[in-house]
Formats: C-alpha cells, structure tokens, sequence
C-alpha cells in the first residue's frame, strides 16, 4: 500500500511551486525503463514519486533523475509514431499565413523524420534538417565547468545553434512528445520563449485529460515526467507572453493525443478539432494507482507465477510501480535488439523470448501490447496449452 505524505524531501509542483501535495513513492529505487543493460553493468537507480498538487490539479512523475529530458537510454532503443494525424498537422500549420518557400523546418528528434518528409511534400518545404537532438538521456544531463558552475545540457546548446543558424525567415519546429518527457522547467520556458514571429513550434502530447477519466493506468511511464492537460500548456504560454492555437485528435493506432501550434503569428484561440468537454482533472490518480495494486495483489497469491508479454514501458511499468516485490515474474520480448541484454527491471524468473516459451507451470500471463497486438498473442497462448488467466496491464481479464 502506498503512504500518502504532504511534504517529504521538500517536493513541489513543477508548475505552481506549491509543496501542498499528494505523493506516492514508487518503490525501491529504479532504472531508467529503457535501459536496457550489458550484463557486466551496474546502471543507475533513482526514485521516483507520484505527484498530484492539492492546489492546481498538477499531476508529475518527480525523479532523482538529474537528465532534463527523459529521453531514450540508448540509440537501440526506438519508438513507433503513428502517421495517421499528418495531414491535421498539415492544416494547422497552413494556419500561419506564411511564405512556405522562405521556411525551413526542423526536427527534434527521430520520430519526428517522418513528419518531416510528410509536410515538405505536402506543403512544399525545400529547407529541412533532420537532427535527432533528442538522441538519448546521457547528453540531456547537466554540464558542470571546471569551477562547478552548472549549464545547460549540450543536446540543447546544439539545438538551439542549429535554429540560430538558420538563414529562412521562418522556422518550423517539430517537438513530437516533448512536453510529456521535459524534466526541467527552464527547458520549457527556453523552447517557449523561442517562438517569435519567425520561429514557430509544433508539439503533442498525450490527451491525459481523457486519460486521467479512463480505466486504465498504463500511460504511467517513469520516462513520462510531466502530464500536461491543453490547459496547462495554454497557461504556461501565456505566462511567457506568446500564443498557443491547440486542438485534438485521437489517433487510432496511439492513445489519445493532442497536437498544437505555438506561435505569435496566432490572432485567435482556433479549434482545428473540437475537444471534449472534460473537468479538470481530480487529484485520483493515486488512489487508482493504489487499487490496481491491490487488485494484482490479490489475483496474485503466495505462489502465483506471472509472465509478462512485452517489455516496453507498459511491461517495464506494470513491474517497476504496480506489482509487489513479493512476485514471481518473468519478462518476455521477441525483439531481437533486446536479446542478450538485461531489462531494467530484476525479474526473478528471468528475461525470455516470447516464441515457444513453456507457460504450462504458470498461474497467470499479462499481454501488456497493444490491444491490435494482444488479440493476436492471446490465441497463441490457448494453442500452447496454457490454461490460466491472461489479463492486461489492468488486471483485466483477456478472452
């Protein structure tokens, strides 16, 4: 069970400052969820907290983490984007009255490439650079001179030289889930306080204003730092005096999402797409957590022999924040990146392939894919004699 304290280690809101608020402690101090490690190493463990703030509603992964953007561990490590969205995309960005063939446009990170080769055809962008600054977590720690003082990350000094030195006279930036993992509020503000009538930034991020009021939990992800609502962002704008046309959309190969446009050459609130019409979300996120916990626990009794299909972050969250460490657990991935390393997480039955891996002395299996990818496995399961229960990152139960 989780303790709900006020105030320990003098904790506060990323985005008011209040120190009024409800937390939860993670468990024993974790790996990064995609590092995925050579044998022979000893990675670094951090703790993580759950937080909601009492006063605004904020809800926060914090972390000992120093890295100011949660980004990837390692480059083998890679990320699937849907493309569905590109031509909403499209249209808000023809929403700026610009000249097109006097812009250039400029990636992040690798899962904005091909976004990029979308809008340069459909839009007729000439100018384009395709710098994965978000790379991995290692180049977003902070840089200390030889006197102590300590700088800005080098990943972000390169970025920002890269806009610096562009020569269009406007520039299109593309930050593809950027604010979800952003760590550090003064990287924020620094993207932010980029745009100006030239430079103009494209961003999403995840709808958790719908997920907040879903039943599931698997969006928790100790690489997703920060669980901005539209209204939160629109307001961290405003704060810094520029403007932020949003609008959503719900891709059907991802979760809900939102996409925006900041930018000053923005005149009025626009819906490209109307949002629903949410509450604010409620400081409950930890108490759902707290349920699932007890829901797994009691599924799972003294004995109980669980396999986890998919080492992503949902497979390496139900593990790191949800299972008790009282838990007989193997992990199991057929990506072949993965094979031979170590996960993030210390399963006591180990890290095995999926493919003609014997379940018959095990009591349950949890599919935590996508529901497209579960619906696949599950009948791969009953085929190989397996005859427990089969449930998702939710403890439900999977036909």
């Amino acid at each position: 069970m989780f303790d709900f304290k006020r105030e320990p280690r003098n904790l506060r809101c990323f985005l008011c400052g209040s120190n009024d608020l409800n937390i939860a402690d993670l468990g024993k101090k974790l790996i990064d969820s995609s590092n995925f490690y050579n044998q022979n190493e000893k990675p670094p463990r951090f703790s993580y907290q759950l937080t909601v703030c009492r006063k605004c509603n904020h809800v926060e992964i914090k972390s000992s983490n120093p890295c100011w953007l949660s980004t990837r561990k390692h480059t083998f490590i890679t990320y699937n984007e849907p493309s569905d969205y590109f031509p909403l995309i499209a249209n808000l960005i023809r929403s700026i009255d610009i000249d097109f063939s006097d812009a250039s446009i400029h990636a992040f990170s690798y899962k904005d490439f091909n976004l990029v080769d979308y809008l340069c055809e459909e839009i007729g962008i000439s100018s384009v650079r395709k710098g994965d600054h978000a790379q991995t977590s290692d180049l977003w720690l902070p840089t200390i001179d030889t006197q102590g003082k300590m700088s800005e990350p080098i990943a972000l000094k390169n970025f920002l030289g890269e806009i610096e030195l562009n020569n269009k006279r406007h520039t299109i930036v593309l930050l593809s889930r950027f604010f979800d993992h952003a760590s550090n509020i003064q990287l924020i503000k620094t993207m932010i306080n980029l745009t100006s009538k030239s430079v103009h930034l494209i961003f999403d991020i995840n709808d958790y204003q719908k997920l907040f009021y879903s039943s599931t939990l698997e969006y928790l992800w100790n690489e997703r730092r920060n669980l901005f609502v539209k209204q939160e962002i629109e307001q961290l704008v405003k704060q810094l005096g520029t403007r932020c046309l949003a609008f959503a959309y719900e891709s059907q190969t991802t979760s809900p999402t939102i996409f925006g446009l900041i930018s000053n050459l923005v005149t009025n609130q626009v819906e490209v797409s109307p949002n629903n019409d949410f509450k604010f979300p409620k400081p409950n996120v930890i108490e759902h957590l707290e349920l699932l916990r007890d829901k797994w626990a009691k599924i799972l009794p003294l004995g109980s022999k669980l396999g986890i299909i998919g080492a992503s972050h949902k497979g390496i969250s139900l593990a790191q924040f949800v299972l008790s460490d009282n838990v007989l657990y193997s992990l199991h991935d057929d990506k072949e990146v993965l094979m031979g390393k170590t996960p993030p997480v210390d399963p006591p039955l180990g890290f095995h392939k999926f493919s003609d891996f014997d379940f018959s002395d095990y009591s349950h299996i949890s599919i935590t894919t996508t529901k497209t990818i579960a619906t696949k496995i599950v009948p791969k399961v009953r085929a190989s004699g397996f005859n427990g229960k089969i449930l998702n990152f939710d403890c439900q139960i999977l036909n």
